[in-house]
This record gives structure tokens, C-alpha cells and sequence, in this order.
């Protein structure tokens, strides 16, 4: 984990408040909390998934190995997962449970404790659901909901504030975003984490029942009430008041006025340019042409040149606006005017809520309603204000300048959530089970004929050979740690895989896969070797490893081509020497082959011819002892005969 903070995600928690339950509905052992992933995750087909330990599909013969990356698609109605490409199961939907509670798992960058479901959403989406219990969660709400700077009992607040909150609900599942609680799975660093453990199960209540603790980021200096936002009846802990430890956070909204420029286009044939025209701020323009298409204006096809006028007023007791105006100029194709111009029109939505214009202009929502000001300088429409998110309940940077100023975390909550009672809803925390899992086993390399799967691993473990769910055989781990497993034999490129267990659970897999059983090769073949030779050169087994040899010396060593043959250089050696050549494959080596070095023979020198006159019978002259002569006119022979010192022919 890295000690810092995303863009801070609190600011726009618009929650609608639920039923609560009764604390002793929620006392007892800490209970778990079931979250979908939203926020950071997306909308995906496809997701990539990474166990730091082993994981096991619930109900199902099927383990996620430590370590290794595995794909979740949607397909049709089901969810596939698949491990490098080889699909490992189909299932409707599945749940993966860690061998042991400290394992992450990791989706698309971001880590996870607890169980993960995994859903087809839509038959479009792969939707995560991580279950786990609530102490852990609120580590990974806290996290996200605050900057790491922030002071240990602003922690402790928060953790209270939304340990409170999400025991108010009554949802089986919830999510990750804003409507909720944001949630980043395992990022804490370990002055959150005690901050969380300091206030183990501490929740706040009025009158017996766990209230709907709400906050936001800034509330712009004036607490806001449940009853002005969402109408319910006024209590005692939700009231309008001033908050002077709120930094009263300042934001502006700049909308720009003209749309579309409509100069210098031809008015009488839109035809020429409609198409290609587009609002200069497109995700504004669309969310209010949706809008006005809901209307009056239903089927056509416009678009807004300008926006004229946006006003917010009305504000309730807490400053908040509550109804807002919003003027625009638009065109609709083909309409035009009596001129026969296309014609600009004004469309009016007044008097609305002060929500529905906020999302007309800006889809995430101005910083809060807490409107100060609103200035048109002609080409923008500036808007200005003060905090962000709702306001109500807990301000996290005014709760921050209270700890600052020496405030503990009950007496933040006591400002914020006044008449409420601190008290415990569970006391024993949800069983965590840590498992130190055995390593995975060695296996020797398994070749086409063999009968046993042999190779080491933890003394007394069982072991089991499976290809894919097929057991294959079992045995048991002897002391000194080695096993011999008996199997029928396996077609090469069979994959293997070897898996042990002991009292604490299953180790990883360790996979091999089936080799050709190879054996040694054949004695090669040299040839004739003689003494100024520089290269030793015959055929052996293609591509196998060829040593040439003298006694135990090494003279020269290489590799046989693809079709047999190999030329090995060496230094010459010396008539009558014996050489050996063997060569090698995985399998091992050959016999040899041995060779005597032969003498070369050198060619004769040219003969000596003495003179030969138009008389003679015979030539004569001088040339190497012993050799043989041959007289020629042209290509025919004239003589023949072996010569000793000087003979005649």
C-alpha cells in the first residue's frame, strides 16, 4: 500500500435513509458485510484476477494457484474462468474462498481479503462481490474516505460514523460508490487499521436504535438537516447549526455560454454542416437535450447553440438552494424561419429542483448546494459556493480541525451527532483463519513409459497425481520426505499435476508435463582420419551433442545437423593415434567409435625426361623409387613401367 490519497470521494454521498435496526439485533459477533464492485472497477466483460496464497471454488473441484494470473469473462448467462488462455470452468456464477484469511486477491490492480463472488451482470458484466467481515471493510472505507494526513481520532470518527451507517442499513448486499460507502478493499496503513481496532464495534444510537449516520466531506461552515433534504421528521441528532470547525471548502462551476457558433454557416441549407456540428461542452448539451426531447420536443432532432440563463434560489435553512432555472437557445433541423433560415428558439425549464439542474449542468454535481453566487460575465455562466457533498452529519475536515484542537473522536461525534449514544453492537469478533499451507512438491520429470510419479515433499503429507479432476494414483510422503506415486503411463505432452495435503489444507499444484521417453543413441560412424587432418567428420543421431576424443583429452566437441552429419575441427595429430568419437542426447551418451590416424601419402614430384631423339626406343630419366611411369603421346599410352632409382622405358 502506498501512503496517499485519491481525489477524495466522500463529497457526494446523497443517501436515502433506510430502516435501522435495534442494537441488540446487531449485537453478538461482528458480522459480515457483502460489497459489489463498482466504484473502481467499472463495467467489465473481462477482468484479470491474482491470489497471493491458494484459493478454492466453493462446491467445486477447482483451486486458483498462488501467484499465478487468472481471467473472469462473461459468456451468455455464465462467467468462464480461465487460466493462460485454458479455460479452466463455466459456471452460472462462483465463489472463491483463501486457504487462509491474510491472502489478498487482486482485481485489475486492486487487492481484496475475504471470499469474492463472482456474478454475470446482464449478461454483459463480470460483477465481483467480496464478502468479509465489517472490521475489515471499514479499514478499506476509512482508507478511501479520507486523507491519510488526517488525525488519528478523525479515523476513529470516521470508522464509528460508517461502522454506524452500514449497520443502519438493511441491504444484503451494498456497493463500493458514493451511494453507499466508497470502499478500496485492502488500503490502509496501519494507523487506520488501529484506529479501526481501537473502536471495535462501537456504533452510535438514539432512543435504542442505530441511526442513519450520514456525512460528507465539507459542509461549507452550516450543518445541513436530514428533514430539508429528504423530508423525514425532524430528530434531535439532524438539525441545521452552525459548524465553526468547518475549513468551509469554496468551489465554482464555469458553464460556458455559446454552444454552437452560427456565423459564418449558411442558415438556408443546414443540410451542409448539420452533421458534422457539435456542442462545444457535448456531455452537458446531451443530458439537456434528453431533457427537452422528454417533452414538447419529442423525436426531433436538435441541438443547443447556447445556454442563456441558469439560477439557482429558494434556499432552505440551511443556505442550500432548493429550486433552480435553466434558459438555452436551440435549433431544430429543418425548422426555419420566415426568412428561410433555420430558426434559433428558447426553451425555459423554470422553477425545477435545484437537483435536477444541478445534474443538467455537471453529471458528478456541483460541489454541494450551498450556492454563494452567480455572476454571467457574458460568456460563461459562473457559479459559486461553499463545501462538498450534502452536509449532513459529520464533516471529515471539520472533524479533522477538531482533532487538530485536541478534540477526541467521542467528542467529534457528539458535535455532529448530538443526543446520540455511543455503545457497542457486537463484542467477539468474526472468526479469521490463518493457515500456514504446505509448499508445493517437487516432481521429477515424467517421460511416456514411466509407471511412477516420484519426487519430494513434506514427510507424512498425502499426496495426489491428477490429470485435470482425474485422480491418477495416491500415496503417502515417507520420512525422509520422498514419493513414489504409481500411474498407468501418459501420452507425452499430458499435463501433470501433483498437489499435497497435510492437517492445515492443500498445497499449490506443481504441473508437469509428459515427455517422449528418449533413448541413448547409436555408436556414430567416422571417417578415414589422417594425420594432417584438422576435422573429424562422419554421422551420428541428428542434433545430439558429438565429443571427439584422445584417451580422456577432449580434442574437439559439437552438434550434428538435421540430417545426420557432423564435422568436428581438432588440432592434426600424429599417424597411428587412436581416436574416439561418442555423441549425446538427453537420454545420455553412445558407445564409441574408434579410428586410427592414418599416414598421408604426398604425391610424387614430376619426373626428369632426358632427351628423346626420333631413334629411340625407350624414354628414360629419373622419379620417385618405386612409382609407376606411364609414357603418353596425346591421350594415348606409349609405355608403362614401375620405376627403381632410374629405369628405362
Amino acid at each position: 500500500m502506498k501512503n496517499m490519497m485519491r481525489i477524495l470521494v466522500a463529497i457526494a454521498i446523497i443517501l436515502v435513509p433506510l430502516t435501522v435496526f435495534s442494537t441488540a439485533e446487531a449485537a453478538g459477533t461482528e458480522p459480515l458485510v457483502s460489497v459489489e464492485l463498482r466504484n473502481y472497477l467499472g463495467n467489465k466483460s473481462s477482468i484479470t484476477i491474482h491470489p497471493s496464497a491458494l484459493y478454492r471454488l466453493k462446491g467445486e473441484d477447482v483451486a486458483l494457484q498462488a501467484n499465478k494470473d487468472y481471467e473472469v469473462k462473461a459468456a451468455g448467462t455464465n462467467v468462464v474462468l480461465y487460466q493462460e488462455g485454458e479455460k479452466v470452468g463455466e459456471f452460472s456464477s462462483f465463489e472463491v474462498t483463501p486457504s487462509t484469511y491474510d491472502a489478498k486477491l487482486t482485481i485489475n490492480g486492486m487487492s481484496y481479503l475475504g471470499d469474492m463472488k463472482f456474478i454475470n451482470e446482464s449478461n454483459k458484466y463480470v460483477r465481483p462481490v467480496n464478502t468479509l467481515p465489517i472490521e475489515d471493510y471499514l479499514k478499506g472505507v476509512v482508507g478511501k474516505e479520507l486523507y491519510w494526513s488526517f488525525k488519528t481520532d478523525t479515523f476513529k470518527a470516521q470508522a464509528v460514523a460508517a461502522r454506524t451507517y452500514v449497520l443502519s442499513l438493511k441491504k444484503s448486499v451494498i456497493n463500493d460508490t458514493t451511494n453507499f460507502q466508497v470502499y478500496g478493499g485492502d488500503y490502509w496503513d496501519e494507523r487506520i487499521g488501529k484506529a479501526v481496532d481501537d473502536t471495535f464495534g462501537q456504533v452510535l444510537t438514539y432512543k435504542g436504535s442505530i441511526i442513519n449516520s450520514v456525512y460528507s466531506s465539507s459542509n461549507g461552515g452550516i450543518i445541513q438537516s436530514n428533514t430539508n433534504v429528504w423530508g423525514t421528521p425532524v430528530n434531535t441528532y439532524s438539525q441545521v447549526k452552525d459548524d465553526p470547525y468547518d475549513p468551509q471548502k469554496i468551489w465554482t462551476k464555469t458553464v460556458r455560454k455559446k454552444q454552437i457558433d452560427l456565423s459564418g454557416k449558411d442558415l438556408k441549407k443546414p443540410e451542409e454542416w448539420w452533421s458534422k456540428t457539435k456542442e462545444a461542452d457535448a456531455e452537458m448539451t446531451n443530458r439537456i437535450k434528453d431533457k427537452m426531447l422528454a417533452g414538447e420536443l419529442k423525436e426531433k432532432d436538435i441541438k443547443v447553440t447556447s445556454i442563456s440563463k441558469i439560477n439557482f434560489y429558494a434556499p432552505d435553512s440551511a443556505k442550500r438552494v432548493t429550486k433552480g432555472d435553466i434558459s438555452v437557445k436551440y435549433i431544430v433541423k429543418n425548422e426555419f424561419d420566415k426568412n428561410g433560415n433555420i430558426e434559433e428558439k428558447q426553451w425555459n425549464l423554470i422553477g425545477s429542483s435545484a437537483g435536477t439542474i444541478n445534474y443538467l449542468i455537471t453529471e458528478g454535481g456541483i460541489g454541494s448546494k450551498y450556492v454563494t453566487e452567480i455572476n454571467d460575465d457574458g460568456t460563461s455562466i459562473i457559479i459559486k459556493g461553499k463545501g462538498f457533498g450534502h452536509g449532513i452529519g459529520m464533516s471529515q475536515f471539520g472533524a479533522d480541525a477538531m482533532a487538530a484542537g485536541e478534540k477526541n473522536y467521542q467528542e467529534i461525534l457528539a458535535f455532529y451527532y448530538p443526543t446520540t449514544l455511543l455503545t457497542s453492537a457486537y463484542d467477539t469478533d468474526y472468526p479469521r483463519v490463518y493457515k500456514v499451507l504446505p509448499n508445493a512438491p517437487e516432481v521429477n520429470d515424467i517421460t511416456s513409459e514411466d509407471t511412477k510419479v516420484t519426487g519430494k515433499a513434506a514427510p507424512g503429507s498425502i499426496v495426489y497425481v491428477k490429470k485435470g479432476s482425474t485422480l491418477l494414483g495416491r500415496s503417502t510422503v515417507s520420512n525422509q520426505g520422498t514419493y513414489s506415486v504409481s500411474i498407468q503411463p501418459q501420452a507425452a505432452k499430458t499435463k501433470i499435476g501433483v498437489v499435497i495435503k497435510d492437517s492445515a489444507g492443500y498445497s499449490p499444484y506443481t504441473y508437469k508435463t509428459v515427455i517422449q521417453k528418449v533413448t541413448k543413441p547409436e555408436a556414430p560412424t567416422i571417417n578415414k582420419i589422417y594425420d594432417q587432418d584438422t576435422s573429424v567428420s562422419g554421422t551420428a543421431e541428428a542434433n545430439s551433442i558429438v565429443y571427439v576424443k584422445k584417451g580422456a583429452t577432449v580434442l574437439g566437441r559439437g552438434v550434428t545437423t538435421k540430417q545426420g552429419t557432423y564435422s568436428i575441427g581438432i588440432a592434426s595429430q600424429p599417424a597411428n593415434t587412436k581416436i574416439g568419437v561418442t555423441v549425446k542426447n538427453s537420454a545420455g551418451y553412445s558407445g564409441y567409435t574408434y579410428m586410427t590416424v592414418s599416414k598421408t601419402v604426398q604425391k610424387p614430384a614430376a619426373p626428369v625426361i632426358y632427351t628423346v631423339t626420333d631413334q629411340d626406343t625407350h624414354v628414360t630419366g629419373t622419379a620417385e623409387a618405386n612409382s609407376i611411369v606411364y609414357v603418353k603421346k596425346g591421350s594415348n599410352s606409349a609405355g608403362k613401367r614401375s620405376s627403381n632409382q632410374a629405369r628405362n622405358i
